[in-house]
């Protein structure tokens, strides 16, 4: 089960606001899996087609059995180009 919501917000012309949540793994039997993950940015569009966006992400994956259980967990900035075709 993927439970997921994206939030996009214009706040301009120009300057734009987006936000990511996701949880996954919960509710299936026999399955220690559980994997997040929270995101929240800005972005700025230099015309109709290119744009930059950055911010903030952290990933979050637990994974284990009766006898070990592993978590790893990912943080920092990200800065991205989009492209639109």
């Amino acid at each position: 089960l993927l439970l997921a919501a994206r939030v996009y917000r214009q706040f301009n012309d120009k300057w734009y606001g987006i936000g990511y949540a996701a949880i996954g793994g919960i509710g299936i039997e026999d399955s220690s899996e559980l994997t997040w993950q929270l995101s929240a940015g800005a972005g700025y569009e230099f015309n109709d087609k290119w744009s930059m966006v950055g911010g903030y992400r952290h990933y979050s994956v637990e994974h284990g059995d009766e006898l070990v259980t592993a978590t790893i967990e990912v943080s920092g900035p990200f800065l991205g180009a989009q492209v639109k075709f």
